[in-house]
């Protein structure tokens, strides 16, 4: 097998691997109830100030992997952002609502590589790779 190829497939697979993940830190925290503000700036925000995992996060074991979420749990028309991060502290990902949907979506791989969805209110995408960037009803699963 080409050297070339067995690095693809490797990619594939890391690839793979990260998206059940964040699959798993999203599906598994189901959304309820908090409120919203949303003429005031990204960083008054509920949950988007935070810059380490609060000692109420949620914990959250997938694919041997600790991940931490806050909030746990969100309202229906919740505007603000939802953090996750690896047990060490590092940031993972964030996902930015407006009127309780998806605004923008970031996560950060474990070797430094990032992703980065941003979506216009009608749900298209907005900026990010077409083939990385979930639709954006699949982040509130």
């Amino acid at each position: 097998m080409p050297r070339n190829f067995r690095r693809k497939i490797f990619k594939a697979k890391k690839a793979c691997s990260m998206f059940k993940i964040i699959n798993a830190a999203l599906i598994s925290v189901p959304l309820i109830l908090v409120s919203g503000c949303s003429s005031m700036a990204k960083e008054s925000l509920p949950g988007c100030a935070e810059k380490a995992p609060p000692k109420n996060s949620f914990v959250l074991e997938s694919h041997g992997v600790t991940l931490l979420v806050f909030p746990e749990k969100i309202e229906e028309k919740y505007t603000g952002c939802k953090k996750i991060w690896f047990a060490t502290g590092e940031l993972f990902g964030e996902i930015k609502f407006h009127d309780g949907e998806v605004t923008f979506v970031e996560v950060n791989a474990p070797d430094k590589t990032s992703m980065k969805c941003e979506f216009h209110r009608d749900g298209l995408l907005k900026e990010g790779d077409a083939k990385k960037c979930l639709p954006r009803e699949k982040w509130l699963q």
